[in-house]
């Protein structure tokens, strides 16, 4: 992993998707930013990140179809990714925790200690997660 590592932000919310990336480059991250889920792939062999932090839910094209041709593309099977949605159902959290171990799943509206602490674990995987944490937490073999 470079040093620092880089993060890939992609979100339709511009202004949201900068506070991130400003955030993070205030933590010591090289982070860039994607706002059309159209254009995240292509975003994503540029920047070759160290981590992907992608919204679920965008028009056109959404995190879940990203995150499919991502997996399905040797050079970026094991890539790290962050999942942000505002629309965690209560009832879908079980299917989330089955996420690959790579992958995790974070709240919106953000919570910044919350963020940067679910960035740490996916660069970091040897971390244990807090009691406390507000992510969703997928527990299978690393």
């Amino acid at each position: 992993m470079r040093i620092p590592p880089r993060i890939l932000i992609v979100d339709d919310q511009p202004e949201l998707a900068e506070a991130i990336a400003e955030f993070l480059r205030d933590e010591g991250y090289d982070a860039h930013i994607c706002t059309v889920g159209a254009l995240a792939l292509a975003a994503v062999a540029r920047h070759q990140p160290d981590l992907l932090i992608l919204d679920l839910l965008m028009p056109a094209v959404g995190g879940w179809e990203i995150l499919t041709a991502l997996r399905l593309q040797p050079a970026f099977a094991g890539l790290p990714v962050l999942l942000m949605s505002s629309g965690i159902k209560r009832e879908r959290r079980e299917f989330y925790r089955r996420l690959p171990n790579h992958t995790r799943l974070i709240a919106k509206p953000l919570e910044y200690p919350q963020l940067l602490f679910a960035v740490e674990m996916l660069l970091h995987p040897g971390l244990p997660p807090p009691r406390d944490a507000r992510c969703v937490w997928s527990h299978g073999p690393r």
